[in-house]
């Protein structure tokens, strides 16, 4: 993604171009189809589980530029330990370093070595001169002390202005692969997955697949010949970025499909939502799944997808001066829209994982934290808050989740609740993710077969306020979770009844 407050060139074309999201189509637009409905249900199959969730569902977009400014202590040489902290409640989280198009100009050699000795240079279009003092050693320390993993974002364009030679870049990454073989023998983590570049079919790139694909491909080569155990990830679009000339979005993602298919079955996705000129969520979730299954058209038979970014967008983005709309990318209606994403695609095995955009606490949008003025602490924004209410109650086994929602706040996407209903492998514990969307109190009603007639030990936790542009910008305290202890019961048909507060994310778990 472009500057995080700058205009985001998918978002301009999709708002100009006349590019239709109405169709509900795809192979795995099953997963999370909601039934309309006057009531609000949540049925759980009793068959196996549909997936498991690993540790690594859950991830942050790290912009390294802003990441940079807003906690890196370069007096101490270490990340803010309030960020850190909060970070520590996501073990096993993926961390995407350098980010988005930060990663596209991300010289690497300027960011290691003696800090001091390190060189100033233009390193994003919107930015003046910058160290880098948050390197790739730096990251992986930090990756290290919260308990996450590290995934890598490969330059394969060169710098700012200035498109570089293709041998140049790929020599650039295996040397890159070298260097971070020596910093896992030193007891820094492995890296996850090498992303091959970041949104190089839109913005003032405009690749081609072929020419995507060739230089991706040069690249991985040389990762591998460094580090055999490396794995890489292509790219899938979700919207026909190049279509002004003459591609399609599925023409596109199957050349790249195809060409990189012996290299690899996982592909980078991103999916902004719920606000104009953005889908709603229903449709951006709808275009993933094309893409998906544009890849098996492509002769990938199992072929997976990291979203690498996902986020909320308010009404009026990139229109102007908006930064009156900043507060609403990390407001309630935001952790409701990102959670409602999050417990989708909990639901889609063909999902690996989603990294929320973006790990930052600066006063632009998107910031998943904030630095208070008062006393100069790091606190959660809404949207981490809500984040960390779902990996606090994750359960490794998705039931299947059929989902019922009347739309009393009528939502473009259809529906005031989703929800799914999750479980351990002992089906002793079981646990729910859900929102509601509406400004209405909802009781929801779990159905689960296999406990008719009983009655558990419940905690629920919800964060939830009247008004959904509740933020905690201004004070880092105006938004913070409420939980209850509550006995579920289960009646004769398995069905226990549940109370959502107006414009909430919950988390009900029991055993």
């Amino acid at each position: 993604m472009k500057k995080m407050w700058a205009l985001i060139p998918g978002c301009a074309i999709l708002a100009t171009a006349g590019i239709a999201y109405s169709a509900d189509l795809g192979s795995c637009n099953a997963s999370y189809a909601i039934k309309p409905s006057d009531k609000y249900r949540a049925v759980a199959a009793d068959a196996g589980p549909v997936r498991r969730l690993q540790p690594a569902f859950f991830g942050f977009n790290l912009e390294w530029l802003e990441f940079q400014s807003a906690l890196w202590d370069k007096q101490r040489g270490a990340v803010n330990q309030d960020a850190e902290n909060l970070l520590a409640g996501f073990p096993g989280a993926v961390y995407r370093y350098p980010g988005g198009t930060n990663a596209d100009y991300f010289a690497w050699r300027e960011g290691v070595g003696t800090p001091d000795a390190r060189p100033a240079g233009k390193r994003a279009t919107w930015t003046d001169s910058t160290t880098i003092n948050f390197g790739p050693a730096e990251y992986l320390k930090f990756v290290k002390d919260v308990g996450g993993q590290a995934w890598y974002v490969t330059n394969i364009y060169g710098a700012v202005g200035q498109e570089q030679d293709n041998a140049e870049l790929a020599q650039s990454a295996g040397d890159l692969a070298d260097f971070l073989r020596g910093q896992k023998a030193a007891g820094m983590p492995a890296v996850l997955r090498w992303e091959l570049g970041n949104e190089l079919d839109r913005d003032v790139f405009r690749w081609p697949p072929q020419k995507l694909v060739g230089v991706s491909l040069a690249a991985a080569k040389q990762i591998r010949q460094r580090d055999p155990d490396a794995q890489v990830v292509s790219m899938l679009e979700e919207y026909p970025a190049r279509q002004q000339d003459g591609f399609s979005a599925s023409a596109y993602n199957k050349t790249v499909a195809g060409a990189v298919k012996s290299s690899t079955s996982e592909f980078a996705i991103h999916l902004y939502y719920d606000g104009k000129p953005t889908p709603p969520l229903r449709q951006a979730l709808s275009s993933m799944c094309y893409a998906i299954d544009d890849a098996r058209a492509a002769g990938i038979g199992n072929p997976t997808v990291w979203i690498t970014e996902y986020a909320r967008v308010p009404d009026g983005a990139w229109s102007g001066d908006w930064k009156n709309l900043w507060p609403q990318t990390a407001d309630l209606q935001a952790a409701i829209s990102d959670a409602d994403m999050v417990i989708a695609t909990a639901q889609m095995p063909e999902v690996n994982g989603a990294m929320i955009h973006a790990l930052h606490a600066s006063d632009g949008p998107w910031p998943t934290m904030h630095r208070s003025r008062a006393d100069g602490h790091i606190y959660p924004s809404a949207v981490l808050i809500a984040l960390r209410m779902l990996r606090d109650t994750m359960l490794p086994n998705v039931l299947a989740t059929r989902n019922e929602s009347a739309n009393a706040g009528a939502y473009a996407g259809g529906y005031d609740m989703r929800a799914v209903v999750m479980t351990d492998d002992a089906r002793k514990k079981y646990s729910v993710w859900a929102v509601n969307r509406s400004g209405k109190g909802i009781d929801l009603n779990i159905a689960i077969p296999a406990l008719k007639g009983r009655s558990m030990n419940g905690k629920i936790v919800t964060l939830s306020d009247d008004n959904p542009k509740a933020n905690n910008y201004a004070s880092q305290t105006r938004l913070q979770p409420s939980s209850s202890q509550s006995t579920i019961s289960f009646n004769a048909d398995g069905v226990a009844s549940v109370g959502l507060p107006p414009y909430a994310v919950a988390t009900i778990n029991f055993q």
